[in-house]
């Protein structure tokens, strides 16, 4: 490329070969000989083809507050940019830009010798649902029955937490609530038109051990060349437990023969497990010893609050010896609800014998309904309404409880507008009712608490005998 008219004449370059271009540049050659020197320049071009590089940003998919909006982050560092020359590169929407709504965002890259790269994606917003009415409930509860077999449910709704202030907090049973088994507990928070409910368990554990009282030492006559048999003495014990007996036990069995005198123990069990014990001795001997007959079960008619005075049976007993004592347990007076076991024990000369017979409390006596003396209720928005047999009572009693109420009837449309005759049946456990009647007046919803305008023209049409029925909802607007 370079010509010289003297052979043998040093040629240098400036710069110099190998020298690292990153522009366009002069080179200069300069020959050198015998002390004497000539250059010339020329103009090296160079040229950048190559586009920069970078990787484009896969879809956004973002989550936002609408109020707030999403401040757009700088996606080029992410894009891991790359070019032989230098570069700028912008992106549209500028970093922190603050957008509503889904927007795709472009990214340019340009070098210094305007090659360039651009790609595009889209950042999707998604409006986050707002927070919705939440309660949590307190873990689940574990307590111990009375002695009546009773627990009252307690207020829960303090150790319950809600997302939302002024929400309201009820409970499912209320407190106060008398129950004798477990439970199930709902609280129920609303706020507006957001109703959650949560649950747990309330568990009742029965630690109260039954009573038994043992009957007094017995006197049997028998045999020696056959040996005596044990009576069953079960039924002869008094028992009592709140949440109920699952069984009685005698050791020995009934049946076990024997030869001389014995102790006798029962045992008896209630549905928790919960168990009591008592013992009495059964005498043998080959002299005639006392006996004692019962009658048969007894019924009795409750008074107020479903109990009655137990009666004195110890002159229906029959005795084989004149003179015998006869008691009664329990005693006679003894203030009783529900069906009992009474035992008669005769003593003559130190020995004893008993029996054992049922009273029932059976109750004849019907409940007593007692009706408001009239009413007033108003339709919903809907144009219905449903009334519980509570708003007609006023007061219905019985002496052993009412079980429940009916009413005659309950739902009300538009078509029922207008005075309705009801009746309230009231029914105790045993079946025992009464009724009682009352006049209602089911009126027109008013929205907004305004009054409901009259119809000044009604046109009725008749039917085929020229007859018309005109209605209560004929007349007003």
């Amino acid at each position: 490329m370079l010509s010289l008219n003297f052979p043998g004449a040093q040629v240098t370059q400036d710069p110099p070969p190998g020298s690292v271009l990153s522009q366009s540049s002069n080179i200069t050659l300069t020959a050198t000989l015998n002390g004497q020197t000539d250059s010339c320049s020329f103009q090296l071009v160079l040229t950048d083809s190559q586009n920069p590089e970078f990787t484009c940003i896969p879809e956004q998919n973002i989550t936002i507050d609408p109020e707030v909006g999403f401040i757009v982050p700088d996606y080029r560092e992410e894009a891991n940019p790359s070019d032989n020359c230098d570069f700028d590169w912008v992106q549209i929407p500028a970093p922190n830009t603050v957008i509503f709504a889904s927007q795709t965002i472009e990214i340019t890259a340009v070098d210094a010798a305007g090659n360039r790269a651009w790609c595009s994606f889209i950042v999707r917003l998604t409006e986050e649902e707002p927070d919705g009415l939440e309660i949590n409930c307190p873990g689940d509860k574990s307590a111990t029955l009375d002695s009546n077999c009773e627990f009252q449910v307690p207020d829960y709704r303090d150790g319950v937490t809600v997302n939302k202030p002024g929400a309201v907090v009820t409970q499912d049973p209320p407190s106060g609530t008398t129950i004798n088994s477990s439970t199930g507990i709902r609280l129920t928070a609303t706020l507006g038109n957001q109703t959650v409910n949560c649950d747990f368990q309330l568990t009742l554990e029965d630690v109260t051990a039954p009573t038994i009282n043992c009957l007094p030492n017995q006197w049997e006559n028998y045999d020696p060349t056959t040996n005596f048999p044990l009576p069953d003495y079960r039924n002869l014990a008094v028992t009592s437990d709140a949440c109920g007996i699952d069984n009685i036990q005698q050791s020995p069995a009934p049946g076990t023969n024997i030869t001389q005198n014995t102790s006798v123990s029962l045992s008896v069990t209630d549905l928790a497990g919960n168990s009591s014990t008592c013992a009495f001795t059964v005498n043998l001997t080959q002299d005639e010893v006392v006996e004692i007959t019962c009658p048969g079960d007894q019924e009795v008619q409750p008074t107020e609050n479903c109990s009655f005075s137990l009666p004195d049976y110890t002159n229906m007993a029959g005795v084989n010896f004149e003179g015998a004592q006869v008691n009664q347990a329990p005693e006679p007076g003894t203030q009783i609800t529900g069906n009992t076991t009474v035992i008669l024990t005769a003593t003559f000369n130190g020995k004893t014998d008993s029996c054992a017979f049922d009273v029932y409390s059976v109750d004849n006596t019907a409940p007593v309904a007692e009706c408001i003396l009239s009413g007033s209720y108003r339709l919903n928005q809907d144009g219905t309404l449903t009334l519980n047999a509570a708003q007609i009572d006023n007061g219905s009693s019985d002496n052993c409880g009412i079980v429940n109420m009916e009413i005659s009837k309950s739902t009300f449309t538009t078509a029922d507008i207008g005075e309705h005759n009801i009746s309230l049946t009231v029914t105790d456990a045993a079946g025992n009712s009464d009724s009682c009647q009352t006049s209602i007046s089911i009126l027109p919803y008013i929205g907004n608490g305004g009054e409901f305008a009259c119809n000044t023209h009604v046109v009725l049409e008749l039917d085929e005998s020229g007859n018309a029925v005109l209605t209560s909802q004929d007349l007003y607007n």
